[in-house]
C-alpha cells in the first residue's frame, strides 16, 4: 500500500471524506493487496453485504420501497452513499443499462486502489456488485458484463438476466 501523499490527503480533505469512509477503503484495500484475485474478493463481499446495505438505505429513507428502473435505484444509491459526483445512465435496445460514474479527479470517494493506494492491476470496485446486489432485493436483476475506466468516467455495463443465476460468486473480469 502506498503512503499517503499530499494530493490524496487534500483530495479527502476537499471532498469531505468521512473518517469512517475512508478507514473502510483502507481495510479493502489491504485486503485485496493480500488477495491473488481482489475483484473476485471485492465481488463476493458487495454480493454478502448488498442484502444489509439495502435494508438500512431503505429504513434510513435513503432508497424507496419499490424501483421499476435500475438506473433510477443506482441514482439513489449513490446519493445515498456519497460515490461521486454524478453517474448517467443510459438504456440499450436489448435492455441493457450502461452506468456512467463520473469522478473528479479521476476517483470516487471510495476507491481501493486511487483513494486507499491499493498497489493493483485493478480498481478492485465495490460498486458494480452492489449496485447488482441492492438491485436484486428490490427485484431488479442485471449483471455486469463490463468495466472500464477513462477520462475521469467509470463506464458500468449491465445486462439483463432472464433466469436465475444460482452460482453465488462469480469472476467478472480477468
Amino acid at each position: 500500500m502506498e503512503p499517503i501523499s499530499d494530493n490524496k490527503l487534500k483530495y479527502i480533505l476537499d471532498n469531505d471524506i468521512s473518517i469512517q469512509q475512508y478507514f473502510c477503503i483502507l481495510l479493502l484495500s489491504v485486503l485485496a493487496e493480500l488477495i491473488d484475485d481482489p475483484q473476485l474478493f471485492i465481488d463476493s463481499i458487495m454480493k454478502t453485504i448488498g442484502p444489509n446495505m439495502y435494508v438500512i438505505l431503505k429504513a434510513k429513507g435513503l432508497i424507496k420501497d419499490n424501483y421499476s428502473n435500475f438506473g433510477d435505484l443506482i441514482r439513489d444509491i449513490n446519493k445515498a452513499m456519497d460515490i461521486s459526483d454524478n453517474i448517467d445512465v443510459i438504456y440499450g435496445e436489448d435492455g441493457s443499462l450502461i452506468a456512467f460514474v463520473h469522478l473528479k479527479d479521476n476517483n470516487c470517494k471510495y476507491c481501493p486502489k486511487g483513494i486507499g493506494g491499493a498497489d493493483l492491476g485493478s480498481t478492485c470496485c465495490p460498486f458494480i456488485i452492489l449496485f447488482e446486489a441492492i438491485g436484486e432485493e428490490v427485484g431488479l436483476r442485471y449483471r455486469a458484463s463490463e468495466f472500464k475506466k477513462e477520462n475521469n468516467v467509470c463506464k458500468i455495463v449491465y445486462k439483463i438476466v432472464k433466469e436465475k443465476n444460482n452460482t453465488k460468486f462469480r469472476k467478472l473480469f480477468a
